[in-house]
């Protein structure tokens, strides 16, 4: 199984959002749910579509569509919501060890239902950030293989981004419209606060 991770909202904590949403997608047919973004393309961006679909620009006609097209393929959500606020002080600096709890927090329970042989991270960070990542992964979920890609690459890592936008949007604006689309996908959601 390959899954993949995106997050939503940022780790700033003088500012930012009030949530920080990471989401593992288990997509059990990659080539359908690649599809479903061809096919959105095709359907309602006729005209210039751009080179990545990023949920947080995009249309509530083509979130819709998208999110619509996905709940109808073999797909896992796994959601680790984290509330920013009760994050200790002392911890507010240390952005990318609190990515690698939240990531190694939805992946473990992903872990619990499917084989994971490789995640496909978004590109996010340093390579140094990168490698703590990926030794953290491995150390807390298992030796498993981790690719770091540039979200416009990767289909998947597109609907991944919608996925975790629209978990995101419950928490940081009470809407749920795009989380009702999805949530009978959604195999965990982890809230910490």
């Amino acid at each position: 199984m390959i899954v993949y991770l995106d997050e939503s909202g940022d780790l700033g904590f003088e500012c930012g959002s009030k949530f920080f949403i990471i989401v593992a997608l288990a997509a059990h047919n990659r080539k359908e749910l690649a599809h479903c973004v061809k096919r959105v393309r095709q359907r309602k961006l006729k005209k210039n579509p751009p080179a990545e679909l990023k949920a947080f620009r995009a249309t509530d006609s083509v979130r819709s569509s998208l999110l619509r097209y996905i709940v109808k393929q073999d797909i896992e959500i796994y959601a680790f919501v984290l509330d920013k606020s009760f994050i200790p002080k002392k911890l507010v600096e240390k952005t990318n060890a609190i990515y690698n709890y939240c990531a190694s927090a939805a992946i473990k329970r992903c872990a619990e239902y499917n084989s994971i042989q490789e995640l496909i991270v978004d590109m996010r960070g340093d390579l140094i950030a990168r490698v703590d990542f990926d030794k953290y992964i491995r150390q807390t979920v298992g030796d498993i293989k981790i690719s770091h890609v540039e979200s416009q690459n990767s289909d998947l890592l597109q609907v991944t981004d919608f996925v975790a936008w629209s978990i995101h949007r419950r928490y940081e604006s009470n809407d749920k419209r795009f989380y009702d689309l999805i949530s009978g996908k959604i195999r965990s959601e982890i809230l910490w606060n």
